[in-house]
């Protein structure tokens, strides 16, 4: 009688959960994978493996995204997902929907907090009004020396390396954006560039390859599973440091402001986002708290640092595949600076027009973030910037002074053939985005041969 009762419970919660749920598998049905599923995991047993793996799963739904005229579904786990290629639509949901999906956004809050970025929208919508008039035009301009400043560093640093070979360029581009976005946003020279390892680097790195596998990984998702492993130790021990020294940096400001306003006196030479946001926020209990000043900074140096070094590497990369492309990039540099070592300015940045578009399309190609996820409240209809100043200003003086030619021996019809990916939270090239600079005091005149040409 007992196992009776049991099997008819059991049976009238399958019914119950599946009734409940009646409407998602209607539009499962309505709008087809194409790809198999499986009981339980789904699709989630696509995006196992490395990063290079998971990578090569969302591309796959992609691309049945467009073979099916922009939609397709996912299931990972019981959680349905719509994914969307068609950019009108993309656009209508975006405009729609400003919830962003939990399952994934909720482990990147165990790393950056409520940063507005990945909060929910009751808190992220009030700190925007605070935020929005700090990223104006005439405070990003104002970064514009550091970007220069540090990306000089960075040209200066690959000198040794120009006539090497081929080698990863990533580690110089990465260490400059980040460099820049420190200096910036907490007005911390970090020399990330002339130092061989950075604790805080470290350790921001680690913690982003961590929530990256997790996000991609739903049978890492329950917490009594996550904080059983190995993994878990690695995270919190790295999480703990990042915190604390951003903790202090921000003390740090709030001893700096009392002494100024003490004293009388007016903040003087650049004002970093965190000097910002500690003075649009207001002053004492109305203000930022410490730990709000910690999440929105964190929030500013994950999206400054990989976004950028992303956008700027994937754009290095395809100029050596493109040389008609490069040197059309060269001689604006060439139209805006002459030969001269002048610093890139904010007032020159507007005339890199042909530059920017480049970077635009790269950045069509190989975004950094490849996916968004959105939670959808309420039925849809569909129908089928501080960034740009860092990469424009990386990209004009690494060009200025050298010509980025690809690998040395590459196969000249592979040059063309899109680019070998991995997923990490942010679109990465497998191979470590490997070029071969030459300065030009250095460089022979090297007649390119396009495989596809006729003549």
């Amino acid at each position: 009688m007992f196992w009776q009762l049991l099997l008819i419970s059991v049976a009238t919660w399958i019914f119950y959960y599946r009734w409940q749920r009646r409407r998602l598998y209607k539009i499962a049905k309505a709008i087809p994978s194409g790809v198999q599923s499986y009981p339980v995991v789904g699709h989630a047993y696509l995006l196992s493996g490395n990063d290079e793996d998971r990578m090569r799963g969302l591309q796959i739904f992609g691309r049945k995204a467009i073979e099916n005229g922009g939609l397709s579904t996912l299931w990972m786990m019981n959680t349905l997902y719509v994914n969307v290629a068609d950019p009108r639509a993309a656009e209508t949901i975006a405009k729609a929907c400003v919830q962003k999906d939990e399952n994934t956004v909720k482990f990147i809050r165990t790393v950056i907090g409520n940063g507005s970025i990945f909060a929910r929208v009751h808190i992220w919508r009030p700190r925007r009004k605070i935020l929005a008039p700090i990223f104006s035009l005439k405070n990003m301009h104002q970064f514009v020396p550091v970007f220069n400043k540090q990306s000089v560093i960075m040209t200066k640093l690959l000198a040794p390396m120009a006539e090497t070979g081929d080698f990863s360029i990533w580690k110089y581009i990465t260490t400059y954006t980040f460099d820049a976005v420190c200096e910036t946003t907490l007005d911390i020279q970090m020399n990330a560039q002339s130092k061989p390892h950075v604790p805080f680097l470290t350790a921001f790195d680690s913690l982003l390859g961590l929530v990256a596998q997790r996000c991609s990984t739903p049978w890492l998702y329950p917490d009594f599973v996550y904080k059983n492993l190995a993994y878990y130790k690695q995270f919190v021990e790295a999480r703990q440091l990042v915190w604390d020294f951003m903790d202090e940096v921000v003390q740090r400001k709030r001893r700096e402001q009392k002494t100024r306003e003490q004293e009388g006196k007016e903040a003087s030479g650049m004002r970093t986002f965190l000097d910002m946001m500690i003075e649009r926020s207001g002053k004492g209990d109305k203000g930022y708290t410490d730990l709000e000043l910690r999440e929105e900074a964190m929030v500013i140096i994950f999206a400054g640092t990989d976004t950028s070094a992303v956008g700027a590497a994937f754009t290095t990369v395809m100029l050596s595949r493109y040389p008609e492309v490069q040197e059309k990039v060269y001689q604006e540099l060439q139209d805006v600076f002459g030969n001269s070592e002048r610093p890139v300015t904010a007032e020159d940045l507007p005339n890199l027009k042909y530059l920017e578009v480049v970077i635009k399309e790269c950045l069509r190609l190989y975004t950094p973030v490849p996916i968004i996820t959105k939670e959808i409240e309420e039925d849809v209809q569909l129908r089928l910037n501080y960034a740009m100043n860092s990469m424009k200003t990386v990209i004009a003086n690494l060009c200025r002074r050298y010509k980025i030619l690809p690998p040395q021996n590459m196969d000249p019809m592979k040059l063309k053939e899109p680019l070998p990916l991995k997923y990490s939270i942010m679109m990465k090239h497998v191979d470590d985005y490997v070029v071969r600079p030459r300065s030009f005091n250095s460089c022979v005149v090297i007649a390119y041969h396009d495989p596809t040409s006729r003549t």
